[in-house]
């Protein structure tokens, strides 16, 4: 069977029509907790997601409608994603993604294959080595180079490209202020919604399984 976690998603009796919400451009929100997942259920889990995006991208018969594809901790869902072909043929189906990750170092051998498909850059803070590796793709003027280092907490500098010419940006301040984080009731109330009234009985569709494999 498979691992707490993984088969309450897999298990649900109505599932979710993704070309549907492509085509339609609604708001989709996937929380793939590692806490409670842990790591190989993230990976399971949010690799799934990722190549089901791209596949009913493909599909697609309103691609005039732009569809904007937010991946945080990227590195996370990439095992087994033909990471090349994802980045590198979106813009024909009209996805667009934007994807985080903490250091170039996470995403392994698809590090220059991402750095390569995309047009711009956000680094709040990067690591020199991080930071020199990216520059050789953008241009190699050590002044843009100690930009991408020790930024300040709540300021970034992105890394774009304007026609076919690479350029760094300023400093970019996102808050004057550091901010007051808010009450985290509302939040907690919308999850244990979600679990009361879409979630499926784990036992029940451990048996669902178990009589499906007899």
């Amino acid at each position: 069977l498979m691992e707490p976690g993984l088969v309450e998603f897999f298990g649900q009796k109505k599932s979710l029509n993704f070309r549907k919400l492509m085509d339609e451009q609604k708001i989709v929100f996937c929380r793939i907790p590692k806490s409670y997942l842990e790591e190989r259920g993230v990976q399971i889990l949010g690799a799934f997601i990722m190549m089901k995006l791209k596949v009913e991208a493909t599909r697609r018969k309103k691609r005039g409608k732009p569809v904007l594809i937010i991946a945080d901790e990227y590195h996370n869902f990439i095992k087994g994603i033909d990471v090349d072909t994802t980045f590198g043929e979106s813009r024909k189906f009209g996805t667009h993604y934007i994807v985080t990750s903490q250091t170039r170092s996470q995403l392994g051998d698809n590090a220059d294959v991402i750095a390569g498909n995309v047009s711009h850059i956000v680094a709040f803070r990067m690591a020199a080595v991080d930071a020199e590796i990216i520059m050789q793709n953008f241009g190699d003027e050590k002044s843009d180079f100690r930009k991408l280092v020790k930024i300040p907490n709540f300021q970034f500098r992105a890394l774009t490209m304007s026609d076919t010419d690479p350029i760094s940006t300023d400093r970019v301040f996102l808050l004057e202020e550091p901010p007051m984080y808010g009450d985290e009731v509302p939040a907690r109330k919308a999850m244990a919604w979600a679990t009361e009234n879409t979630g499926a009985d784990k036992e029940l569709v451990a048996k669902q399984i178990r009589e499906q494999l007899a």
